[in-house]
């Protein structure tokens, strides 16, 4: 199951809260893209093009450049 984005709801439900660079919690990215958590880590498991968290210190994140390319190239496909 893929994470239903298109160029209708990029408009409507992104939300500016991913910072400018770095990398984001899945809370942020969820927030950004109007989502669950669980959503997100569903996403990461079942679909290789989504964007894989990486381990920085114990700690998971998403790299803000990875949420943004893929949200561009599935805006782009819609």
């Amino acid at each position: 199951m893929q994470l239903e984005v298109n160029e209708e709801s990029l408009g409507h439900r992104i939300n500016a809260s991913l910072p400018k660079g770095g990398f984001a919690t899945v809370a942020t990215f969820a927030n950004h893209i109007d989502c669950h958590t669980a959503t997100i880590w569903r996403n990461a498991r079942r679909d290789p093009n989504f964007p894989q968290p990486v381990r920085i210190h114990g700690l998971t994140r998403w790299r803000v450049a990875d949420i943004e390319a893929y949200l561009n190239r599935v805006a782009e496909a819609a």
